[in-house]
Parts: C-alpha cells; structure tokens; sequence
C-alpha cells in the first residue's frame, strides 16, 4: 500500500560490523550547505577534510582506523580524499586503513565505455535482443574505430605497456567522434526493444519499479501518491536535515563551469593510494553498462604500482583459451581464485 511504506531494518548493514558515517559531499549535493566553490578534486578533497577534522573533534573519534568507499563518480573522489590523508601524515585524524570503489569512475569515457561496449553486449546477448542488421553495424563500428584491434592489444595479462594517449575513435582532443560512438548509439537502441533498461543493471525489465528515491534506473521515475522519502518534511525533522528540496541527482554544478579540472584518479593518484594504503578493493557489477567492469579492469591494467604494471596473470580456467573475452568478472581469478583478482603482494583487489 502506498500509503503505509515506512524503513525497515537491513540485516545486512556495515553498522552490524563497524560504525559508518554516510556523508553527502561535494557541496552543492543532498542536503550539503553552501555555494560551490570547487573546480578540482584537490579543492574537494580540501574541503572534506576540513569537515572530517571538525567531526572527529566533536565526536571524539582521535586515532580511528578510517575507510573511505563510494561508487560510480567516487571514483575520482575517494582516491584523491584518501591521497589528501595520506599526505597529511597525521593519524589523529586521518588514519587511512585503506579504500574501496565500486563502479567507479576512474579512468577517461573511452576506456570504461566505448572500448568495452561490444563485448559487453556480446556477453549478455540475451538481455539485448537487437535485430542482425543493427548488430551488424555494432560490429563494424567497433572494428572500424579501431576497438577490436585495441583490446586484443592492450587487453592482456600482463599487459604489454601503458595505453597510448591517442585512444582510438577519438578527435585531437581525445574526445570520442560521432561516427565512433557506439555507446550511446547502444542507448538510443536498446529503449525500442526494452523500455524498462536500467543503464545500472541491464536485466531490469517491464514494469519499472518504485525507488524511494525516485531514481530507480535510467530515467526519473515516482507512481502516483508516492513522494521521495529524503524530501518529506517529517523524515528532514527526524534526522535534522535542513528543510529543502532534496534530488538523489543534483542540478547544481558541483565544480565551477560544472569542469572538473583532475585527472581521473587511475591515471593519477589511485596507484600513489594503492602503495600507501593497506588495502584498496576496486569492484564492479557485471550487469552495469554506464561504467563497464572490462573498462574498469582495462584502467586497472594501465596502472602501475609497487614495481609492476596491472595485474600480471588471468586464470585460464576460468577464460575462454587464457583471453578475456566476456564482461563478467567472475572470469577473473588473477592471484585470488574465483570472483575476482587479487593480488596479495601488492594489495589490491578487484572483484
């Protein structure tokens, strides 16, 4: 009944195993305070730790073991707050233990979207039933532009050095051509075929349903009598939140001129986190198509950190002849056995 929805326990929660603080960051986000005044994640970064030194004050939390994780666009903010603590080099407030980013964004459009996009929909070629001429004209795209060459190059264990800077299908400023842009040519199709896709999990199907938050999918969505729950009045009383409009998605440009002007973390600071954190998890859903999971490993195979470039070996058990030819990561072993990559010696993982 719709009018009888309330929150109910989640037998699940980290709070079960720690304690968790959710913050809402950058400004200009949730129910956050203030004009945004930040045009690089270092601005960002500056800013939340400004905040966590003023919690751990008024909460006496002095020498905690801190855990920073996020998803999708966490992916620039988590490594570059955590590469701030680190630098600080004062435990009192910012002992990082180590980090985890899921569906992160960690790399450029190209390699977590475009090069990736093909296998993808090969691999879960059920949930997107296209008729033989349009993926005729996939394929071709992702053989002209130069995507299959590219990934039978680069995507290999070990990998056989850094990805060029001029990636393939894109223009002088490596922004990805029209003519080259499968990925959003996938979007504008799959709608025709299944207008309940989620961009967030592609087997989601007729009928759409509700997200208290109103953001169930790939579009806005709230039936009729429903309300956001952060934006009723007497959930802003009860956990003292200001008393505003709240959007799962903000409309305020969070960076000046709505730039972020940092690079994306795996091609910055993420291997520098890695190295000096004890533990960094990078995971990836398998049925997420805004951010890929062989566009993330394909990030994670371009770094280098703790002497070695990306992970050095894939199980060929679980792959197709020893090569990565499909979009779950379950077919990754790495050093870690099923269900993802692992790699003891230089700590990271990726699941």
């Amino acid at each position: 009944m719709l009018n009888n929805h309330r929150p109910v326990p989640n037998p699940y929660t980290w709070v079960n195993l720690t304690n968790v603080v959710w913050v809402e960051q950058p400004v200009g986000t949730g129910f956050s305070q203030g004009v945004p005044t930040a045009t690089s994640e270092a601005d960002v970064a500056a800013q939340f730790l400004g905040f966590w030194e003023n919690f751990v004050n008024t909460f006496a939390l002095q020498g905690r073991k801190v855990y920073i994780t996020g998803e999708s666009y966490a992916g620039f903010y988590v490594p570059y707050i955590a590469d701030a603590m680190l630098n600080k080099n004062d435990t009192t407030y910012h002992n990082l233990e180590g980090t985890m980013i899921y569906d992160p964004s960690t790399s450029t459009d190209v390699v977590q979207r475009q090069l990736p996009a093909m296998d993808f929909i090969n691999y879960w070629d059920g949930l997107h039933p296209f008729n033989d001429s349009f993926r005729a004209v996939l394929q071709n795209m992702t053989d002209s532009c130069g995507y299959t060459e590219f990934n039978e190059k680069y995507f290999t264990f070990p990998p056989p050095g850094p990805l060029p800077v001029k990636l393939p299908g894109t223009d002088e400023e490596n922004v990805t051509t029209p003519d080259c842009d499968i990925f959003d040519l996938i979007y504008n199709e799959i709608f025709y075929v299944n207008p309940c896709w989620d961009i967030y999990q592609v087997a989601t199907t007729c009928p759409v349903l509700w997200d208290v938050l109103g953001f169930p999918g790939s579009f806005d969505y709230l039936p009729a009598g429903a309300s956001i729950y952060f934006n009723r009045t007497d959930v802003q009383k009860a956990i003292n939140a200001p008393l505003i409009e709240w959007a799962e998605c903000t409309n305020t440009d969070v960076f000046i001129n709505n730039t972020d002007t940092s690079l994306p973390s795996g091609l910055s600071v993420l291997p520098g986190v890695i190295e000096r954190s004890k533990r960094t998890i990078i995971g990836h859903g398998d049925l997420d198509f805004v951010l890929i999971s062989n566009g993330t490993l394909l990030m994670i195979q371009n770094m280098t950190w703790n002497g070695a470039q990306g992970f050095q070996t894939v199980s060929a058990a679980e792959c197709d002849g020893g090569e990565w030819d499909g979009a779950a990561c379950e077919e990754v072993c790495g050093d870690g056995g099923d269900g993802g990559a692992l790699d003891g010696d230089r700590i990271v993982g990726y699941v």
